[in-house]
């Protein structure tokens, strides 16, 4: 019988002539010559059964010789003669696709491998419109990789050879050759047993094929919702403005080349301010080393190392456990100065007579857990008083057992107010230095004793005496 051929899309379609009653197969080619599905047709009444020779005829005069499903087209012949049903859509013959070869190479995995490009500057982030502001909060997405010291960065892919494969008309697809780009190792990055691995924590800098950590974190146009939140765990060089509101953490050193405009500043190492430091309503700016600023204002700062200054502390309140140094021209000016190494500074207070407290000789860490604990033992005390009135007017198991722990717990605060109370002075001999002038309004205290400057006074030096149990002026 001769064949029939017509085109079906861009593929083809075949069958066969048949009687009019006798089973029949319809097959159609995909366009890459990778697959041909057939539908199966039942006969109808004493008409010639579907049979898989027929069905394998009809392939292989249409050229398709590899790749035969023969099982399934069994299957469905069966269940066409059988049930009388039409099988539309059957998978007849499926070529096999090559397998490229892939060499050696060594691929990003982990955060490496969704690393995004470089921060971009602040004129080309996108403006976030009100819209978009109320649904996310933009300044906790942050364009940096943070990666931390011995994290994976890449790992060796071993050589894997290719495969040659076949469509469905026997013709051979050559197996190509694949080529990956392979990573390697750039600074602070080090490829060991197939593995690249960060040394040190830091910003992970992908360039090229070169994988690198930078230990530091610079920023050439200062912090906005181009960056985010900033939280790294090594040192921070930043030029430019802090916008409101955002965050900066280090976990170590930090350089604002610009004037600070602290909201959440936190440094696990030093800070240095090359201009100077402006708190914001309530923001803090917490230090684990020294601070140095060419001046603050309006901000609260606390140190666990020494405090520098240049010309002026404004308005602010500085506690530090080492010493406040304005040198001999730099000014203090209102707020509170606490010191527990001592001060030097030029002028302490102003003509207008600003209140202005220095306090020295004390850890400002131990008075602050102090004063929470006299604000605790106070309520608690409170508290013991009306239970008291409670187990008088209406006794019982229940009022005496609180009563009791009300009670137990309010000594135990007490023995720790003590404790602090020795802990609180750790310089007798800290001292405050003022190298020019010293105004009225001013108040020095050393070691919890106080004394009020009522006058001016030229260059002077404030001590303890601790036998007199006062503080003594030096001029």
């Amino acid at each position: 019988m001769p064949d029939e051929e017509r085109s079906v899309g861009s593929g083809l379609s075949f069958s066969f002539d048949h009687r009019k009653n006798d089973g029949y197969a319809e097959v159609s080619v995909e366009p890459d010559g990778m697959l041909a599905r057939a539908d199966l047709h039942p006969p109808i009444g004493d008409g010639l059964p579907l049979a898989p020779d027929y069905v394998e005829n009809l392939l292989s005069r249409a050229g398709i010789v590899s790749g035969l499903q023969t099982e399934a087209i069994g299957e469905a012949c069966l269940t066409a003669n059988l049930d009388r049903k039409s099988t539309l859509g059957l998978v007849v013959a499926r070529g096999t696709a090559p397998e490229p070869s892939v060499p050696e190479h060594v691929e990003l995995t982990g955060k490496a491998a969704a690393a995004a490009p470089g921060p971009v500057s602040e004129a080309e982030a996108p403006e976030a419109s009100d819209a978009e502001l109320a649904r996310v909060d933009w300044r906790e997405k942050s364009p940096f990789v943070v990666v931390a010291q011995g994290e994976v960065l890449g790992k060796l892919v071993n050589e894997r050879p290719g495969s040659d494969g076949v469509d469905i008309f026997g013709k051979v697809l050559p197996a190509s050759r694949l080529a990956p780009q392979s990573y390697e190792a750039g600074e602070n990055v080090e490829f060991a047993d197939g593995t690249l691995r960060a040394k040190s924590a830091g910003s992970l800098i992908v360039t090229g094929n070169r994988v690198a950590v930078d230990p530091a974190l610079r920023l050439k146009t200062g912090v906005g919702y181009h960056t985010g939140h900033v939280n790294f765990p090594g040192d921070i060089d930043v030029s430019g403005v802090v916008r409101d509101g955002f965050r900066v953490h280090s976990g170590g050193n930090a350089v604002f080349r610009d004037t600070l405009d602290a909201s959440d500043i936190s440094v696990h190492g030093d800070l240095e301010c090359r201009q100077g430091l402006i708190g914001r309503e309530t923001a803090l700016v917490r230090v684990g080393g020294s601070a140095s600023a060419r001046f603050i204002e309006s901000c609260r700062l606390a140190a666990r190392g020494d405090v520098r200054v240049v010309s002026a502390i404004v308005s602010s309140r500085v506690w530090t456990l080492g010493r406040v140094e304005a040198g001999d021209r730099g000014r203090i000016v209102g707020g509170e100065t606490w010191a527990a190494r001592g001060v030097t500074c030029g002028v302490l207070g102003n003509h207008a007579g600003v209140h202005t407290v220095i306090k020295a000789g004390s850890d400002f860490a131990v008075q602050q857990r102090l004063d929470e604990t006299r604000t605790r033992l106070e309520k608690l005390a409170a508290r013991t008083s009306k239970l008291k009135t409670l187990a008088k007017e209406r006794p019982g198991a229940r009022v005496e057992a609180a009563l009791d722990a009300s009670r137990r717990e309010e000594l135990e605060l007490i023995q720790l107010v003590e404790t602090l109370v020795e802990r609180l002075d750790v310089d007798e001999g800290a001292v405050v230095e003022i190298r020019q002038e010293v105004n009225p309004g001013v108040i020095v205290e050393i070691c919890r004793m106080r004394l009020e400057i009522r006058e001016k006074s030229g260059k002077c030096r404030f001590r303890l005496d601790k036998s007199a149990g006062k503080i003594v002026v030096e001029r």
